[in-house]
């Protein structure tokens, strides 16, 4: 891992900042970035940084809460453009737990143009992740965990990379 991007922190109802989310620039330059906001304000936060949306090939959304799922729906009109354009090259994948993917795929469908929308299941993937599930990445190995939060199901993950560094996201839950 080469770098951490903090794009907000702060609460639901944040207006002086961003919303909770974050990108780790890794050592290959690829990006995986966690949550995405309230909102298309996620396109401005990402904008700042210089974001590339083409190294960016994988993303983990941590709970259905408002403040970290709306910008995802924003996030996947993004990518489905660039694809739409031939400016985005190979599949975007979106992991999540059940109920998360449930709600990315009915706001899209309902918000999303309709040639935006036909990326989504087939080159923007939703991946439902379970309790303690492993995914091989290129760049790291990805297991998924239940934080077992009382307002609503929430997952976190730890990613390993080859040279033993452990990078863990525990969500928003204190």
């Amino acid at each position: 891992m080469r770098k951490l991007v903090i794009l907000g922190t702060g609460f639901a109802m944040a207006t002086k900042c961003f919303n909770t989310c974050f990108f780790l620039e890794l050592e290959d330059g690829s990006l995986f970035l966690t949550d995405a906001g309230g909102g298309n304000g996620i396109l401005r936060q990402l904008e700042v940084t210089n974001f590339d949306y083409n190294k960016c090939h994988h993303m983990f959304v941590t709970h259905g809460h408002t403040d970290h799922v709306l910008g995802v729906v924003w996030i996947i009109r993004k990518v489905a453009d660039l694809m739409n354009k031939g400016k985005y090259d190979g599949k975007f994948h979106i992991y999540c737990h059940d109920v998360v993917k449930d709600m990315l795929e009915k706001m899209s469908a309902m918000t999303l143009k309709k040639k935006d929308f036909a990326r989504v299941g087939t080159d923007i993937i939703l991946q439902e992740v379970k309790d303690g599930e492993s995914i091989e990445l290129p760049q790291f190995k990805l297991t998924s965990f239940d934080i077992m939060s009382t307002k609503a199901k929430q997952f976190g993950y730890e990613l390993k990379f080859a040279d033993g560094l452990k990078f863990t996201c525990l969500g928003d839950e204190p």
